[in-house]
This record gives structure tokens, C-alpha cells and sequence, in this order.
């Protein structure tokens, strides 16, 4: 359900208020990030649960890998513990970026990293921004 950008922009301030994500970091540091995010609240695809600042993304093209049931929707949990990001990074070398974003998502939405690399870029572009303040 799209809905304008002052509604998503009031959401994402929600979601970063539950993070306690300062408004100083907001505006210096993440302006693009919270751009991003409130676009795809606006657009529909993604949607914040209000009673525990869950996101929920429809993908625009469902994750398919074979064998395995499409995916259409990723559901982001909230908190994570560092031990769940730390487990993930094993195997990643120093310095990929995209591995240790990668591991963030999967472990945000509970699915194994080589499902997550199989989103498209489109979805990766939400997907990796809301891992984004998981890192900070």
C-alpha cells in the first residue's frame, strides 16, 4: 500500500527513534539512507509493523534458488545481538564490504547468505540499507 512521503518519512522517524538513532546522525550522516528507506515506505514496498518496528519488504523480484520455495517478502527483525552478526562474518574475508552487509541481511531476516545473494539489485538497495543501521 503506497502512501506519501510525509506518512513514510514520519514511519522511518518512528523506526529510528526506536533505535535511538540521534537526529544529529540523522541529518549529517545517514540523510541518504533514511531517503531510501522512506521512498520504499512511500512506494509500498516496504512496510513498518508499528507495535515492534519490524520491517516487511516485497521483493520486486522473489528470491528463487533452486529447488527451494520462492521468497517474495523479507521480514526484518529489529534487534539483533552482536554474536549473531559476529557468527555470520566467519568465512568472510577482511574488508568485503558486501560479504559483511550481506551477513547483516541474512541475519536480520533469518535466511542463509547464499539465498541473500541471489536478491536482485533493486531489492538489495532496501535490503542493504536497512542492514546499514545495524552497523553503524
Amino acid at each position: 500500500m503506497a502512501v506519501s512521503l510525509e506518512v513514510a518519512s514520519a514511519e522511518v522517524s518512528k523506526w529510528l527513534d526506536s533505535k535511538k538513532i540521534s537526529q544529529a546522525k540523522r541529518e549529517n550522516k545517514l540523510a541518504g539512507n533514511i531517503e531510501i528507506l522512506t521512498n520504499a515506505i512511500a512506494d509500498g514496498s516496504l512496510v513498518m509493523n508499528p507495535d515492534d518496528f519490524t520491517f516487511e519488504q516485497t521483493l520486486k523480484f522473489p528470491l528463487q534458488a533452486d529447488g527451494q520455495p520462492e521468497v517474495p517478502k523479507l521480514k526484518f527483525k529489529n534487534r539483533l545481538k552482536v554474536g549473531s552478526i559476529q557468527n555470520g562474518m566467519a568465512g568472510n574475508r577482511p574488508g568485503d564490504m558486501i560479504a559483511n552487509v550481506n551477513t547483516v541481511i541474512a541475519a536480520l531476516v533469518s535466511l542463509p547468505k547464499e539465498l541473500v545473494k541471489l536478491l536482485d539489485t533493486e531489492d538489495y538497495e532496501v535490503a542493504s540499507n536497512i542492514a546499514f543501521f545495524f552497523m553503524i
